[in-house]
């Protein structure tokens, strides 16, 4: 493997690293998240089009950038990458938008993995009384996960599998 390439792989490592972590911290505090599939990466950033460039440049494997719709679950308008690699999970890129959750995020941590969205497993009974509001975003229709203070890393749990073309 080339150099270049590796050291994209590395950095589809970390960020995969860094999802796992914040799903796993989850699980923890909330068991019916076992099994549930990474889906994206939520990428915090104080600037949506120079992150899309600098994460192309680290990570890029051929996918490609689609606009996507704003994520109101965390304040913040969002683009989707979406790499070659089917494998590979989605990564948002997220540009705050509001005083809300993603903009506490970038003030307290900077820029960085600040989400994970996921998909839980088929009949897994989620209470209602552990999310928030459903509301849309970037994937599709979902909830917050209601753990952790404002500005910490969120899960979001997507009611259905988002399409990739």
């Amino acid at each position: 493997m080339s150099e270049p390439a590796q050291r994209r792989s590395d950095e589809w490592d970390q960020l995969l690293a860094a999802g796992d972590d914040i799903l796993a911290r989850a699980t923890s505090e909330n068991p019916a998240l076992k099994g549930a599939t990474i889906v994206a990466i939520g990428w915090a950033t104080v600037e949506i089009e120079r992150a899309e460039r600098e994460l192309e440049a680290a990570i890029g494997d051929g996918g490609s950038w689609v606009e996507a719709p704003r994520d109101a679950l965390l304040g913040a308008r969002a683009a989707v990458y979406r790499p070659s690699a089917v494998d590979r999970p989605l990564v948002v890129v997220l540009e705050a938008d509001t005083e809300g959750r993603l903009a506490a995020s970038l003030a307290r941590h900077g820029e960085g993995v600040a989400a994970t969205y996921v998909t839980a497993l088929p009949g897994s009974v989620l209470g209602a009384g552990a999310f928030g509001i459903p509301a849309g975003g970037p994937l599709g229709r979902g909830r917050r996960l209601a753990r952790g203070g404002i500005g910490e890393p969120s899960i979001i749990v997507l009611d259905t599998q988002p399409s990739r073309p």
